[in-house]
């Protein structure tokens, strides 16, 4: 008879922890009385006057995950499919949270919405309590912040992190069609569902960063800057029974529908990632990993640097494409130009061209410049989150022996598969580094041929002059076009 090892059930035993006396603490403050209704009114009175530009009727587009508490005798849990619950208005939102929660309906809950533009998105409080830390988690998502927090507390049984990242994207006219990827279970899109996968031009100018030179008429096809917001927010106890868990995407070329939620809560939840990525199934629907915080602390952070390093490598791949380009050439497949390779010659270029060029190429380094500033910013937050275990000392949150076995395989996957894409990411925060500092390089060995040329020419001018020197001539002047061409005028030999 064959034998196996037991892999999945080998244990660190550094990594348990058990907390006792567990009946002495009060559950979590989401199963208190929810907020009255003026209270929400209030929240959202409070958030309009906050941001000028939230819209009091903006679509909300996102879900409610409700887990419930297993039944005794029942083994499978529900199914991923079966718990999400579509919200596209404050009204339904409201619905989902007036009623007292507890544990019986909702001992774990997830919101994760999407938009276009932060501000679009308000989430309502499900208890007084929650109210300032709700009101500062959109804050910060809509303006932007990285930002990392974690506190974790043995006497009041908390278990409390939040985690935002931003970074820059190509402005969706420069963008290519966004990542869309199909559900496991074989949902499709309809026709014009699958039209709303392609990026869409924000009207809204005051997330887009255009690094335009004022002084200069600055070529439309000139790479422009917007800003996505990822982020999200736990609110639980230290014996890891109980969460809310709040989470926000908010990315200018995404136009969202009902089956595009839901399709994108599903691949973040199971792990199905882009279909370049390597996808390890590890996250699958029959175990419902996600479920527990651990998990699913992973699988969002995920989400973020999946986008991050995504967008990253488009944006330096634009600009190589299109920096050594010449403004008239870009646009036209069938036109070449001196400068569409990085090791191209120069022969024949003028002045004035390489002015054109250099402007150009300055304006990409600016752009340049800012992306790699923003994510070293955001490395710096990045290492905070990686940190946090190391941080959290003597309270730390309860592990036990059965949660070890059961998910050490996961943890350990993900864990893995974070650490790949994140190579990966600082790969292209170096490749972008490096890059800049060639466009540099090139540009000053170009302004130097292009001297030397110019000194050559009229070396061979003065040259000529002087074994010239006994004609006689009269009224002549030279005029240097600065393209290597001496012209002779305003009189004859």
């Amino acid at each position: 008879m064959a034998s196996s090892f037991p892999w999945n059930h080998v244990v660190d035993q550094t990594n348990i922890v058990q907390l006792s006396d567990e009946w002495l603490y009060n559950e979590p403050h989401f199963f208190g009385q929810p907020c009255p209704p003026d209270y929400l009114n209030a929240f959202q009175e409070i958030y309009h006057h906050s941001f000028s530009n939230s819209d009091l009727n903006s679509k909300l587009q996102g879900v409610i995950i409700d887990v419930p508490r297993s039944k005794a005798g029942k083994k499978a849990p529900p199914t991923l499919k079966s718990l999400l619950k579509f919200v596209d208005s404050q009204e339904r939102l409201r619905n989902r949270i007036e009623n007292i929660r507890t544990p019986s309906i909702a001992k774990k809950r997830l919101f994760a919405f999407f938009s276009a533009e932060p501000q679009l998105t308000l989430l309502l409080p499900q208890t007084p309590e929650e109210f300032g830390h709700l009101f500062f988690f959109l804050r910060r998502h809509n303006e932007y912040d990285k930002y990392f927090y974690e506190h974790t507390e043995i006497e009041g049984n908390l278990w409390t992190t939040e985690f935002h990242l931003s970074f820059y994207v190509l402005d969706s006219e420069d963008s290519e069609d966004p990542e869309d990827l199909q559900s496991s279970d074989g949902e499709e899109d309809t026709e014009d569902e699958e039209h709303s996968e392609h990026s869409e031009h924000s009207e809204q100018d005051h997330t887009t960063d255009r690094l335009e030179n004022p002084s200069r008429t600055v070529d439309r096809h000139d790479v422009k800057l917007s800003r996505v917001a990822i982020g999200f927010r736990f609110d639980g106890d230290l014996f890891d029974r109980y969460w809310t868990c709040y989470f926000r995407e908010s990315n200018p070329q995404e136009r969202w529908s009902k089956t595009k939620v839901k399709r994108r809560v599903k691949n973040i939840l199971q792990n199905r990632r882009r279909p370049e990525r390597e996808n390890r199934n590890s996250a699958n629907e029959k175990k419902g990993p996600w479920r527990q915080r651990r998990v699913l602390e992973l699988l969002l952070f995920q989400r973020m640097i999946d986008q991050m390093e995504k967008y990253t490598v488009k944006i330096l791949k634009n600009v190589r494409s299109k920096v050594w380009k010449n403004a008239s050439e870009i646009g036209h497949q069938q036109s070449t130009s001196p400068f569409d390779e990085d090791d191209a010659p120069f022969e024949g270029l003028d002045l004035n061209t390489f002015q054109k060029t250099s402007d150009r190429c300055q304006r990409y380094q600016r752009i340049l410049q800012r992306v790699d500033q923003d994510m070293t910013e955001n490395f710096v937050k990045i290492a905070l989150w990686l940190n946090r275990e190391h941080e959290r000392r003597t309270e730390r949150p309860r592990w036990t022996f059965n949660d070890e076995i059961r998910y050490r395989s996961i943890v350990t996957k993900v864990t893995f598969q974070n650490d790949h894409t994140l190579q990966d990411l600082r790969r292209s925060h170096t490749s972008i580094s490096n890059y800049n500092e060639s466009l540099t390089s090139r540009l000053e060995t170009i302004r130097n041929n292009l001297d030397q040329r110019r000194a050559d020419d009229i070396k061979r001018f003065t040259s000529d002059t002087k074994e010239d020197g006994s004609h006689s001539h009269h009224g002549f002047g030279c005029d240097y076009h600065g393209t290597g061409v001496l012209e002779v005028v305003g009189g004859t030999w």
